[in-house]
């Protein structure tokens, strides 16, 4: 009865999402299509939580919402999530499913971090954070029962059964890359208050004196300043950090090692510095040793603020994943007997999650997503599917005390979303044409003024 108990949760563990995606062989024809990146966005799917967008993708079209979206979650997880946030827990199922398919996604939608106050903004943490702590617990537990099967029986031959390799060459396996000091507060606040494991007083005593108190020791917003920037900078605007997160059996340990880690959350700018070698030791006062084998097995990376990131230097982010998944420099303390074949055939970076969140796109981003994203299972992206076509009227007016010269423009703004271009057809092409038209002779013709034309497409 115990044996058949056994085989059946062994049974459902092994076709869970996780368990699917670890275990799947790459062929090659697969990493020559990944590599050759021909795989098209063919299938599109509602955003329910998204105004005026939809979800497309590649690969598989990802099924519709079952019963259950927390069916591969542990019962400790998924009972303390139940206890937080209740009623909330099924809006952060959308996105949650999402992400536990283990595909790339590229969320450029989200609600600006202004607006307070904005459910889809929290819900997207919230779903990320969990799919993360999910993701975590699985691998330990992995390990843990792996490790119990072996010290059962000593003359098992790890070599001759796959099922046992199940570790990379190190052992961090998420990657947060934030822009501010203040939004890492807030997603390492959260993230405990999602793990059902108790923090360590030490280690949260040393985060709250880096890090601050809580969200409520905001300064007073600055009248002559807009409500963006005031949001945006109301809290520790520091883009230098850079910390390790450990889980353990009991309890969440902050500031741990970096090969001890489960969890990595940096800013692109700190983490370039500890990969080129930049920071200074304490004792020598030289520059540190380039060390970047902890970032080796990395499997779940999420850009959040990516909008935000785009303002400091963007050649940072773009380095730190140019950097990950590559194989060690050196030895680690891993039994080289039970790591995974795709890591030994250095095909990790096909096997790795990358989730980018921003509330606007620009090229940057598409040009991120399109050539370091190269899961196998697919992107995932959001999109615009509304046609707009709007004529706001307003003037700016800039002026300058030296002279007092005053510069009244009008401004006409015609925004159009449309889908899919390369499928485009004279029936769906017509609209846009007409509305230009009626737009150029509405403002322009006839006009004895200059006019500056300025199109966008990002």
């Amino acid at each position: 009865m115990i044996s058949n108990k056994s085989d059946a949760l062994d049974e459902m563990e092994s076709s869970c999402s996780f368990q699917r995606h670890v275990t799947h062989v790459l062929a090659n024809d697969e990493v020559n299509a990944l590599v050759n990146q021909k795989s098209k966005f063919k299938w599109e799917m509602p955003a329910e939580d998204i105004p005026k967008s939809k979800w497309v993708g590649t690969g598989e079209k990802i099924k519709g919402a079952s019963d259950d979206p927390f069916v591969d979650v542990k019962g400790k997880l998924k009972d303390h999530w139940q206890k937080i946030l209740s009623d909330d827990l099924n809006y952060r199922s959308r996105f949650f499913s999402l992400c536990n398919s283990y595909r790339d996604i590229m969320h450029c939608n989200k609600k600006p971090f202004y607006l307070k106050g904005s459910k889809v903004d929290s819900s997207t943490m919230d779903a990320y954070l969990m799919h993360a702590l999910s993701h975590v617990h699985r691998t330990r537990d992995v390990v843990i029962k792996n490790d119990a099967k072996l010290r059962n029986d000593a003359n098992t031959d790890v070599m001759e059964d796959d099922s046992y390799r199940d570790q990379g060459f190190t052992r961090p396996k998420v990657l947060f890359l934030l822009p501010l000091k203040s939004i890492a507060r807030r997603i390492v606040k959260r993230l405990i208050q999602l793990s059902p494991l108790t923090q360590k007083d030490n280690s949260m005593g040393q985060f709250k004196k880096e890090f601050g108190e809580s969200d409520d020791e905001l300064e007073e917003p600055n009248s002559s300043k807009p409500t963006d920037f005031n949001l945006l900078f109301a809290g520790d605007v520091e883009d230098h950090f850079l910390f390790g997160i450990k889980f353990t059996k009991k309890s969440v340990k902050l500031y741990s090692n970096f090969y001890a880690s489960d969890i990595i959350v940096a800013s692109p700018l700190a983490l370039k510095l500890k990969i080129d070698g930049g920071e200074v030791t304490k004792k020598k006062g030289r520059p540190k040793e380039n060390d970047s084998d902890f970032l080796s097995s990395i499997e779940i990376v999420v850009v959040d603020y990516a909008d935000v990131i785009s303002m400091q230097n963007w050649s940072h982010l773009h380095a730190v994943l140019e950097q990950l998944n590559h194989l060690p420099s050196k030895e680690h303390v891993t039994n080289v007997m039970r790591i995974r074949p795709w890591y030994l055939d250095e095909q990790a970076r096909y096997y790795r999650q990358t989730i980018i969140l921003s509330s606007y796109l620009t090229p940057e981003m598409n040009a991120l997503f399109n050539g370091s994203c190269l899961n196998y299972e697919g992107k995932v992206l959001s999109w615009r599917l509304s046609l707009q076509v709007f004529f706001p009227k307003y003037s700016l007016k800039y002026g300058r005390s030296v002279n007092s010269l005053s510069l009244q423009t009008p401004i006409a703004s015609l925004q159009i979303y449309c889908p899919d271009m390369s499928s485009a057809s004279e029936q769906n092409l017509m609209p846009r044409i007409r509305a230009f038209a009626e737009f150029s002779n509405k403002f322009w013709i006839g006009s004895l003024s200059r006019h500056i034309l300025v199109l966008k497409q990002y």
